[in-house]
Formats: structure tokens, C-alpha cells, sequence
């Protein structure tokens, strides 16, 4: 990139990108960190002409993007439904805009389906929901913010994380979050973390962990809830908490249901389970193993009980020997998630 101002007037001026951020990067070189619309995310840095062209960007509408500019190649719908254009920036390079098809609202999107061993090459545990009250998200793996980022969720639209259990492979994403927010994103309005008993201790100390003195000037509001049985407003929302058989005392780890969605998050049979999936439209459960496994779901037992008393079901926190199973899955009516599979909800 030769010029960034001229970058600048193209991808904001013409394209309508939102500038997150403008500074001098630690090689020297100008840096400018931009929104596309729609959530993906571009860095340009001066006498890096290839940057803008290192990947794909989410956009809402790219017709519309296309009446401010003319496109090099394109724009077509493929077969998936998503629409595509290649544009060009003032230096020449090479721009792919790509427009998803939406599912309606409210929905679900499965940005990390893994186990904490990163199991086939899933992310780890994050869901996305989105609905007309806004968007939050259910579990915050290690690679949370990339998941977001990659399916084109812009993590500024987060009204709250809910955190179902304290195991990295369900928290350890937080901090890298917190620090989208607050540097890149510039984020005034708050975040709400919700967790059980200890999550803000616990965060605050991963936090210093991986970037000491991160919370001693907070950039922007964190408002923390403790999960507890029974019902717990979270934003605006009403969120069931469910004791869930996976920790010894005194960690606490819970199932969830908000609306129509209900999480397993980590856990073995138990009544509770049944009672949290009882009615629910759509049910995400882990399955950690094809057979039985301590304190977690396997798909042995899973295989028996399914669909728990909800209409449709659908199997993450993928672990050994359970990909393999897809036909028997498929046959017993479950779904077996994949990292962004987008499960539209029925309106509650």
C-alpha cells in the first residue's frame, strides 16, 4: 500500500468501511485497521501491497458496494447462495467481496464445534446467537475471536458472552475478545460476561496472565453476572441455568437454555440435562467420544435417549471417533455440527 490516505478515501469514502483505528505499526510502516460491512476485517500497511489482497471480506450487500465502484470481476451467486465481486483498490490490488446468504433471525451460528483438543481441526467451543434483541455469544474457546472474525460476525455487536463452565476450551478466548474491543474496535458501550461463581476472578487473572496490566485501565464497561440455578437476566435476556454433572466442587459448570436454544455445555447424563432440553426448539450437545468418557457425553449414550425431549438436535464439542458415527448421527435425526453451520430458530 502506497498511499493510505488514498486507501482510505477508497475503502471508506467508496465502499463505506468503518476505520477502527490509524497508528504507526512496530516495523514503522503506517497502519490503518478497517470494518468491512457486514464484519469482515482489513489491515493496510504502507509498502505491503499484498495486504488488501490476503483474504476474502464479509459485506451485507455487494450490488450495492458495486454502484460506488466498478467491479474486475463479477459479481455471481454460487451455488452455496453467496454472491461474489472482485474489486481493486487504487494501488491494483485485488479485493473479494462476498456476501452470505442470511439465515433469518433468530438463529444460531456454530463458530467453534471442537473438543479443547482441537479434534478434526474444529475451533473450540463458541456459539453465536443472534435475534431481533441483539447477539451473544455461548462459550468463549481459546480461538473465539478468529472463529468470529472468520465467519464474518463482527464481535462489536456482542451485547454478552455467557460462559457455561471454567475450562480454557470454554473461557480462554475472553481476554483476546476484550482486547478486540478495546483496541481495535474502540468499544464504549458495555460488555456483559456472564459465568458461575468466580468468572470474573478467574478472568481478571488470565487476563494479567497474558497481558500484565490489562485491567487496571479498562477501555471500556464489563458488567459481570453470576450463573446460579434458576433463572438469570443476561442483557435483556431470561437465561435457565441447569446444574450440569462436569466439575467436583466447588466449580459449577451448568446447561443453559435462552429461548427456544438450549447448551449442554460439558456434562454426563443427568435429569437436569433433560429437564434444560424438555420443549426446546433447537438442542446443542456435546459429544466428546464415541464411548463413554468421565464427565462428558459420548455417543453411545447419546444414541439412546436422543432427542431429549427437543425438537431438533444438534451435536458439538466434537471429540475422537465421533465424525466418523456422521451415518449413525444422521439416521437417529441429529445433526452433527460443523464450524459454521448456521441453524435458523423458530421464533419463540
Amino acid at each position: 500500500m502506497t498511499d493510505v490516505d488514498a486507501a482510505l478515501a477508497f475503502y471508506v469514502g467508496v465502499l463505506g468501511f468503518s476505520l477502527r483505528r490509524r497508528g504507526e505499526g512496530t516495523g514503522g510502516g503506517e497502519l490503518a485497521f478497517l470494518v468491512a460491512p457486514g464484519g469482515g476485517e482489513l489491515q493496510l500497511r504502507r509498502g505491503s501491497p499484498d495486504l488488501a489482497h490476503a483474504a476474502a471480506l464479509n459485506v451485507d450487500d455487494v450490488d450495492a458496494l458495486l454502484v460506488r465502484t466498478k467491479a474486475v470481476r463479477g459479481p455471481y451467486t454460487l451455488p452455496s447462495g453467496s454472491r461474489v465481486a472482485f474489486v481493486a483498490d487504487p494501488d491494483g490490488n485485488r479485493l473479494e467481496l462476498v456476501q452470505k446468504p442470511a439465515a433469518p433471525l433468530p438463529r444460531l451460528t456454530f463458530l467453534g464445534t471442537g473438543d479443547a483438543f482441537g479434534t478434526g481441526g474444529r475451533a473450540q467451543s463458541a456459539t453465536l446467537l443472534e435475534d431481533y434483541a441483539g447477539a451473544l455469544l455461548v462459550d468463549c474457546g481459546g480461538n473465539a475471536l478468529a472463529a468470529l472474525l472468520a465467519h464474518g460476525a463482527d464481535p462489536s455487536r456482542l451485547d454478552a458472552i455467557v460462559v457455561t463452565h471454567l475450562h480454557g476450551d470454554h473461557f480462554a478466548g475472553l481476554p483476546f475478545v476484550l482486547m478486540h474491543q478495546g483496541v481495535i474496535a474502540r468499544r464504549t458501550r458495555p460488555l456483559v460476561i456472564a459465568g458461575p461463581p468466580g468468572t470474573s476472578e478467574r478472568l481478571a487473572a488470565l487476563r494479567e496472565a497474558l497481558y500484565a496490566g490489562s485491567t487496571k485501565k479498562p477501555l471500556f464497561p464489563l458488567e459481570h453476572v453470576e450463573l446460579a440455578p434458576g433463572e438469570v437476566m443476561v442483557a435483556g435476556r431470561a437465561v435457565r441455568c441447569f446444574p450440569a454433572r462436569h466439575m467436583s466442587a466447588p466449580h459449577k459448570a451448568f446447561s443453559l437454555r435462552i429461548g427456544g436454544a438450549a447448551f449442554s455445555g460439558d456434562t454426563a447424563l443427568s435429569p437436569a440435562l433433560a429437564d434444560c432440553a424438555r420443549g426446546a426448539d433447537v438442542l446443542v450437545v456435546e459429544c466428546s467420544s464415541a464411548e463413554p468418557l468421565e464427565d462428558h457425553l459420548s455417543w453411545r449414550e447419546l444414541a439412546g435417549v436422543v432427542p431429549l425431549g427437543a425438537r431438533r438436535v444438534v451435536v458439538n464439542h466434537v471429540g475422537p471417533g465421533v465424525a466418523e458415527r456422521r451415518a449413525e448421527l444422521e439416521a437417529s435425526g441429529v445433526t452433527l455440527a460443523e464450524d459454521g453451520l448456521v441453524v435458523s430458530l423458530s421464533v419463540t
